[in-house]
C-alpha cells in the first residue's frame, strides 16, 4: 500500500497487459484519444527497464511493451508511478520533487499526455472549451458561476467565517 494506506500497489505489467486495455476498451480509449490528435507516443519506464509505450489511434490509444518507439521516455520509481496512476500525484508534483527523468524527449510532452491519461486511467472527461459539459452543483443542478459570495459573521457552530450569497 502507498503512504497512506488506502491505495493498493499496482503490477506495472499486470497494469499496462489487462487492466489498462480493459479500460481503454470499456469506453476510456475513446474520451482519451479526443485530446491526442498529433501527439506522439510517450512511454512510461521504471528503473528497472521495464517500459510500455502508450500510442494515439483512430478510437482509442494502443499500450505496447518497450520504449523504442516512444517520442518521449518518462522514468521514475515504481511508487511514484503508483502515485501517478492513482492521481495522487501530477506530472507537475513529480517534476517539481525531482521524482522523474526524462532520457528521451520533454517534459511539455507528458504535461500534453496527462489529460487524456486521466481519460485512461479514471474515465475522467477531458474539458473542451468548445463543447463544454455543464458544471452541476451535488444535487446535479446547472450551478450558476456567476453567484458571488462575501464574508459574513462568524458560524455560531463552529467559529468559522460563514459565506453569505450576495
Amino acid at each position: 500500500m502507498n503512504h497512506n494506506g488506502r491505495f493498493p500497489p499496482l503490477d506495472f505489467d499486470d497494469f499496462h497487459q489487462r487492466d489498462l486495455p480493459a479500460r481503454l476498451a470499456g469506453g476510456n480509449g475513446a474520451l482519451a484519444v479526443a485530446d491526442l490528435s498529433g501527439v506522439r507516443p510517450l512511454a512510461f519506464r521504471l528503473r528497472d527497464g521495464r517500459a510500455y509505450t502508450y500510442t494515439a489511434v483512430t478510437g482509442g490509444i494502443v499500450v505496447t511493451a518497450g520504449d523504442e518507439n516512444a517520442r518521449t521516455v518518462v522514468e521514475l520509481e515504481y511508487e511514484d508511478w503508483c502515485d501517478f496512476v492513482w492521481e495522487l500525484r501530477s506530472c507537475f508534483a513529480l517534476f517539481y520533487a525531482d521524482r522523474i527523468s526524462v532520457p528521451r524527449g520533454s517534459f511539455g510532452h507528458l504535461a500534453r499526455w496527462e489529460p487524456a491519461l486521466r481519460a485512461a486511467y479514471d474515465g475522467q472527461h477531458i474539458y473542451d472549451f468548445a463543447d463544454p459539459f455543464p458544471v452541476v452543483d451535488r444535487n446535479g443542478e446547472p450551478l450558476d458561476l456567476h453567484r458571488t459570495f462575501a464574508f459574513g459573521p462568524k458560524d455560531a457552530r463552529n467559529g468559522t467565517l460563514a459565506g453569505v450569497a450576495e
